[in-house]
Formats: structure tokens, sequence, C-alpha cells
């Protein structure tokens, strides 16, 4: 996976976890950061592999 494809799945993350909250008023850092774990944790187990 790219560096690029990464940055689009955790830009995708990030938006379901802003919906998740209703896209209340919140902190868009936490939610990349949200998003970055949930995403690194799935390459980590192996979802994006071929």
């Amino acid at each position: 996976m790219t560096a690029e494809q990464r940055h689009n799945y955790i830009e995708v993350a990030a938006f379901y976890v802003a919906q998740r909250r209703g896209f209340a008023p919140g902190n868009p850092v936490d939610d990349w950061a949200m998003a970055e774990l949930e995403v690194d944790r799935l390459i980590a187990s192996g979802h994006f592999s071929k």
C-alpha cells in the first residue's frame, strides 16, 4: 500500500468518525487520529492484503 492510499483510507475513515457522532462540533485532529489508528489496525491485520 502506498502512502497516498493509506492517506485516502484515513481520510474516508475520519469522515465516518465524524458521521458517527452526528457531525456535532468536535476536534478534527482527534477524528483523524482515531481514523489513523483504525486504518493501521486493519493494515496490520492483513485486511488490505492482496
